[in-house]
C-alpha cells in the first residue's frame, strides 16, 4: 500500500513536475501551494504524508506547520532542512524516503497488534 503524499512549495508548476516524476515511481502524490488548497485537502483527502519544501520563507512555513498540525495531528509532517544546496528536486529523494520511511512504520505496526 502506497502513502497518499502531498506535497507543499512555492510554485505549483514545479510541483506538478515532482509529482508527475514520483509517479514514475508509482507514489500517490498531490501538490498544494496555498493554506486554502492545503486545508480542502486534508479535509477530503486520505493523506498520509506531508511534505513542506524548503523554498518557502519561514513564516510560511511555520504558519502552513500550524495549520497542518491542528487540522491533522497525528499526520507525518516533515518540512525539508534548508542547505545551501537546497533545490526543488530534492523533494523527490526526500519523499521517496518518507515514503519508504511510512510503509516500514505501517508493517511494523501491524506486527505489533
Amino acid at each position: 500500500m502506497e502513502p497518499k503524499i502531498l506535497l507543499v512549495g512555492r510554485n505549483l508548476d514545479v510541483m506538478e513536475v515532482l509529482q508527475t516524476e514520483l509517479n514514475k515511481a508509482d507514489r500517490d502524490v498531490i501538490c498544494a501551494n496555498s493554506e486554502e488548497s492545503i486545508s480542502v485537502l486534508l479535509k477530503n483527502e486520505n493523506i498520509d504524508i506531508v511534505v513542506i519544501g524548503a523554498g518557502l520563507p519561514d513564516e510560511v512555513r511555520n504558519s502552513l506547520q500550524e495549520l497542518i498540525t491542528n487540522t491533522s495531528p497525528d499526520i507525518n509532517l516533515h518540512l525539508i532542512e534548508r542547505t545551501k544546496d537546497s533545490s526543488p528536486y530534492k523533494m523527490i529523494d526526500f519523499a521517496n524516503e518518507k515514503a519508504v520511511m511510512w510503509k516500514i512504520q505501517q508493517l511494523l505496526g501491524r506486527k505489533k497488534g
